[in-house]
């Protein structure tokens, strides 16, 4: 989903929350100034909480609050899932059309057309209001009053406008008395500056178009600066006649939003509040679990921004692919965008392609713009071409379904193909695969198979193919996508050089393994968060260490950061040069042996394994990041660190 919209059902809950407060425990309150302050200030907070990133964590543990963070997550999940559910999935005849480019109608496409048209539809209505206004402006002759304009209009009622009192012919007829009560009734609304709510809450009412929340409190703005007003009243006259001028005064006009009508708002509620009993002042100590509340919020919302796996933070590899895109195929990219597709980021159940399809990989052609070697034209070749063999076994590179294919082993213009469905509308396709009846077991429509099973044989099947090779493309029903991405990254140098026209080899960095014996037990991938409760990203990798485990730098580099941040604990952030940088997080409390600014080399010890932050026991959290983006540290270690059972994750 649009991270706007994501922002914007955020502020919802606040909303939604402080409005269940106010209806439970202050709407039947009689300090109006008190009820007043409270909606205005709570409709602005609930910007600002989402945006809260203060420290939660002071000493190593659980905190206390992060309950709360759990709290505010699961309300703020229940309602972007609620949207979610809506996603266009992709029927499977769908994927039949992978080759296509034809951009698709996407979830994300389609609610930023609706909010955006709702934001004009209600940015309309505001703007023809003020215009109303400003006409009647212009038409009315005006004299300056005490603390404000007085003119005079042809209209039925008397209104106030900011510092302006717009007074009806048919009320300067009335008795003096009369008059001078409509004159104190509409300077209580001058003087409190009741048009600037009426503003402040119409503009955010726009932003926020979707959420009737803001519906409600204006509603009730509206009544609360009546109420004001007629208490500014009886103040300086007798209840029941003021009661009786109102309902003299009332009419069947349409009330206006912008301006403040006499005797047309809540009329009968007036009347009532009029002569109701006024509250203890004990009702007053309702605004402390009103701040309690508005605290909690903050934490909560501290606490998902500063965990290290950010729920809403754009995935990714879906950073690195959309990079990779062409703009002609950018379209498809926010259909891939809206559906949050997990399977892009799983390490353990390995749904996504990965592997190298064939084994000692040699790239002959790479995905881009190309020219044709049988044609001569140039056109966009949308995968990578492996040299090989014929007869060499060809693997599938992730977990999936074979599908899309009469028996799951079709012909098209590319050969003879295999397309492997791993879920979510990703697809893997190998074409140019030889034509052998031994293998139609291996490739029958629907059969599950595993990372690694072979699904085929390299071949010469295409014709229009220059000699034996594997055709590999990774994509939807909308686009294909740089297979490069999926690939180990320790595959890339194999690529051609720069100077053929391709992909340049990434940089490569190797490390060691930062805790020695390397046992792992939680990798780099989508996982069950242990705190929350539910799936989210692990940008690192979780080692097994006891309290005050050395921990060794994996590579030699300057370090940037070496002390306690937020949900991480007490960490280190080392720099390799190259785009390369380390972090290990949790460490004891007295175990940074490092600071800022100096050099260490690899294999040097610079720390001690501890407990610290989000973390339910000792152990080390490593990362790795290239150019701010995390990757899998497996793919750079010297060594395989050995995996041992998970008897639940730490962090």
């Amino acid at each position: 989903m649009t991270h706007y919209l994501i922002y914007l059902l955020e502020v919802s809950l606040c909303t939604a929350l402080f409005w269940g407060f106010y209806l439970l425990f202050l709407r039947k309150l009689t300090f109006f100034s008190m009820r007043r302050f409270y909606l205005l200030l709570t409709l602005f907070l609930s910007w600002l909480l989402p945006l809260s990133n203060f420290s939660l964590t002071h000493h190593e543990g659980n905190h206390p609050m992060h309950n709360m963070g759990d709290f505010v997550y699961a309300l703020e999940q229940g309602m972007v899932e609620e949207v979610e559910n809506l996603s266009l999935i992709p029927t499977q005849q769908a994927l039949e059309s992978h080759a296509s480019h034809v951009p698709g109608l996407s979830l994300g496409n389609v609610l930023n057309f609706l909010y955006f048209l709702g934001l004009l539809f209600f940015a309309g209505k505001l703007v023809l209001g003020l215009k109303d206004v400003v006409r009647l402006f212009a038409q009315t002759s005006w004299q300056r009053k005490n603390g404000y304009w007085e003119g005079s209009t042809q209209l039925p009622y008397s209104f106030s406008f900011g510092p302006m009192l717009f007074l009806s012919q048919k009320d300067i007829s009335l008795p003096k008395s009369d008059r001078q009560t409509l004159y104190w009734h509409e300077e209580a609304h001058i003087r409190q500056a009741h048009t600037i709510d009426i503003i402040l809450v119409k503009i955010q009412q726009i932003i926020i178009w979707f959420n009737p929340i803001y519906g409600w409190a204006f509603n009730e703005l509206k009544f609360l600066h009546e109420c004001s007003a007629d208490r500014a009243v009886t103040n300086k006259t007798h209840k029941h006649q003021y009661a009786q001028f109102l309902l003299d005064q009332s009419i069947s006009s349409p009330q206006k939003a912008l301006i403040h009508a006499f005797a047309q708002v809540h009329l009968k509620e007036r009347i009532q509040t009029i002569f109701s009993p006024s509250s203890s002042r004990w009702n007053l100590f309702w605004l402390i679990p009103a701040c309690l509340l508005g605290f909690f919020l903050s934490v909560g919302f501290s606490f998902i921004r500063q965990s290290e796996e950010i729920p809403f933070e754009l995935h990714t590899m879906l950073q690195e692919l959309k990079q990779q895109i062409p703009p002609e195929l950018s379209p498809g990219f926010q259909f891939l965008e809206s559906i949050q597709p997990d399977f892009l980021l799983r390490w353990d159940d390995y749904s996504i392609p990965h592997l190298s399809p064939i084994e000692r990989p040699i790239v002959s052609s790479t995905y881009g713009e190309k020219i044709d070697p049988y044609t001569g034209e140039k056109n966009f070749h949308k995968g990578m071409d492996f040299k090989a063999a014929g007869g060499t076994p060809v693997y599938a590179t992730g977990d999936g379904v074979i599908f899309a294919a009469p028996n799951g082993f079709g012909f098209k213009e590319q050969g003879w193909f295999v397309q492997i469905h791993h879920g979510e509308g990703l697809y893997s396709y190998y074409a140019n695969l030889m034509w052998d009846k031994s293998i139609d077991s291996l490739s029958q429509e629907n059969r599950a198979v595993k990372a690694g099973d072979i699904i085929g044989y390299v071949g010469n099947s295409n014709p229009n193919s220059t000699g034996p090779h594997l055709h590999y493309e990774v994509g939807t029903k909308d686009c294909t996508y740089n297979p490069i991405k999926f690939l180990p990254h320790k595959l890339v140098p194999n690529l051609p050089s720069a100077k053929s026209n391709t992909i340049s080899p990434e940089i490569s960095q190797e490390h060691l393994l930062p805790i020695k014996g390397g046992k792992f037990y939680s990798g780099f991938g989508m996982r069950m968060h242990p705190v929350m409760k539910t799936r989210k990203m692990h940008f690192g990798v979780d080692f097994e260490a006891k309290l005050k485990t050395e921990v060794l730098a994996t590579a030699s580099g300057k370090v940037i950061l070496a002390k306690r941040s937020g949900a991480y604990g007490y960490r280190i952030d080392i720099d390799h040069g190259d785009g390369f940088k380390t972090l290990y997080a949790h460490l004891h409390q007295e175990g940074i042996l490092v600071k800022a600014g100096e050099q260490v080399e690899a294999g040097q010890l610079i720390a001690y394994s501890g407990n610290s932050g989000l973390s339910k026991g000792p152990h080390l959290h490593y990362e790795l990041r290239k150019e701010g983006k995390p990757v899998n540290p497996m793919d750079y270690f010297t060594e395989r660190p050995l995996h041992v059972s998970d008897n639940g994750s730490l962090d």
